[in-house]
């Protein structure tokens, strides 16, 4: 069929797709991670370098801390190498104490930062991170270390810290323990308060947070006090006798250790001769009785008695001190024991004069020093 003039219609039909979302009823944030950790610092060693020329370290034969230098002499500091080692914690300045800890983080060691010495509060000191120098097996066990300044800590990196949780064995595991070595010298601003200084080891993680050692007292630049009295509170005195004779002392000499910080001493004994008071003297060749020879004395620490007499003798400030002689003064007892007067002890010294012919004149102690000198020095 052919229609003319007819008109063509064409219908285009479009689909549009239209995603559709599903329906949310809630949601929630997510938060993760570990705690900051418990950590922990154990001590594992500790050591002194004191009174040391030879810096040979406060155990015979170790290797000292490095650095350090020996104290000023004087009477109020000191001091006398009797064994290398203090029956008190104190130091004199140039002195030095040395810590070995590991610190211990429960996430892990990489989150210690560091370690620091802390006098009362105060971070000294920077702590060096050894935990390199710790030799393992190839379980990862520790089998050995290098020596500590003259220690050996192999037995302690073993037991020490305690196993990290039940089923583990005891001692040093690098994944979480790091191994901390600290020194300390002593200056001169450093003090001995009553209680002493409280001396830790500080360690830090990477949030800031802290946790220390249990706290040491220690005690610094501890004051050297001697109280020297006699027994009746008056001169040394003699009984009456004439040229020629021997009289002894009718009281005795008493020396009370009154020094800071539990000092414990060396104590030796001089004396300076006695000059007449009166004129026309000569005892025996000229108006000063020489006491060195002369006098004599004795002394006792404790139940220790030296039963020998021994001559006074004269101070010679060019000498050095050791526990023979400190600068011409005598040890208090001899030889046979070391002069060590104990802290807040007390020692007591007889004497006996013998007159020398002729001696004529009243004999007194010069007006500038006295007539016996106690000499002391920190041990």
């Amino acid at each position: 069929m052919i229609l003319s003039g007819a008109i063509l219609t064409v219908f285009v039909i479009s689909v549009l797709t239209v995603a559709v979302q599903p329906a949310i009823a809630g949601e929630a944030d997510v938060t993760a991670g570990p705690s900051t950790g418990d950590m922990r610092v154990y001590l594992l060693k500790k050591v002194f370098d004191i009174c040391d020329p030879d810096k040979g370290g406060a155990i015979s034969g170790s290797d000292a801390l490095p650095g350090g230098s020996v104290p000023p002499s004087g009477q109020q500091y000191g001091c006398v190498k009797l064994v290398g080692d203090r029956l008190n914690e104190y130091l004199f300045t140039g002195e030095q104490v040395g810590i070995l800890v590991a610190v211990r983080n429960d996430n892990g060691a990489e989150d210690i930062v560091k370690a620091d010495m802390s006098l009362d509060g105060d971070l000294k000191v920077k702590c060096n991170d050894i935990t390199n120098q710790v030799v393992y097996d190839a379980n990862g066990k520790v089998i050995g270390m290098p020596l500590w300044f003259g220690h050996n800590v192999d037995n302690d990196l073993k037991q020490q810290p305690p196993a990290k949780t039940g089923g583990e064995p005891t001692g040093f595991d690098s994944r979480f323990d790091k191994l901390y070595q600290c020194v300390y010298t002593a200056t001169e601003d450093d003090q001995c308060p009553t209680d002493g200084v409280e001396v830790t080891v500080v360690a830090e993680n990477q949030q800031g947070d802290t946790s220390e050692s249990v706290p040491d007292q220690i005690c610094f630049n501890p004051e050297v006090l001697v109280d020297v009295f006699t027994s009746d509170g008056a001169p040394v005195t003699f009984e009456e006798g004439s040229s020629g004779m021997t009289v002894y002392s009718t009281n005795t000499l008493k020396i009370l250790n009154e020094a800071e910080g539990g000092v414990d001493l060396i104590v030796w004994l001089a004396g300076n001769d006695l000059a007449s008071s009166t004129s026309g003297a000569k005892c025996p060749d000229s108006n000063v009785l020489d006491v060195d020879k002369a006098m004599q004395f004795r002394c006792k620490i404790g139940t220790l008695f030296n039963n020998e007499w021994n001559y006074v003798d004269n101070p010679d400030d060019t000498r050095d001190c050791d526990l023979q002689d400190c600068q011409g003064a005598d040890p208090l007892i001899g030889n046979a024991f070391p002069p060590i007067l104990a802290n807040m002890h007390t020692a007591e010294c007889w004497f006996r004069l013998t007159y020398p012919t002729p001696c004529i004149g009243t004999f007194e102690s010069p007006a500038i020093a006295g007539g016996i000198l106690i000499y002391a020095r920190a041990i």
